[in-house]
């Protein structure tokens, strides 16, 4: 079930589309679309201009299953290696970071 939510919430947070289900939602609230995992939001995503800005943020829980929720979004790569995270091949603590695509 877990990694069906993985996948839903992927879908609807790239297509801006609402979900929930379990312990994962995504609000779209105008042109601001939110990934929310256990009540903290650890990826929006919004327009800007003709670009689109992603902030990303473990909210201090880089924990597989928030790994897992990232993992399937558009505009970036996240992988694992040693127990470290990295995005689009730099290395990431986890706070917010600002990405655009």
């Amino acid at each position: 079930m877990s990694r069906e939510i993985d996948r839903l919430s992927a879908i609807a947070f790239n297509n801006n589309e609402s979900f929930g289900q379990g312990n994962t939602s995504v609000i779209v609230d105008k042109e601001v679309t939110k990934l929310i995992v256990f009540g903290r939001t650890v990826a929006v995503k919004l327009k800007v201009g003709r670009s689109t800005e992603l902030i990303l943020n473990s909210c201090g829980y880089k924990s597989e299953l928030t790994l897992r929720r990232l993992k399937g979004l558009e505009g970036f790569d996240l992988k694992t290696k040693n127990g470290n995270w990295y995005v689009n091949d730099v290395k990431w603590n986890g706070s917010e970071i600002e990405l655009r695509y």
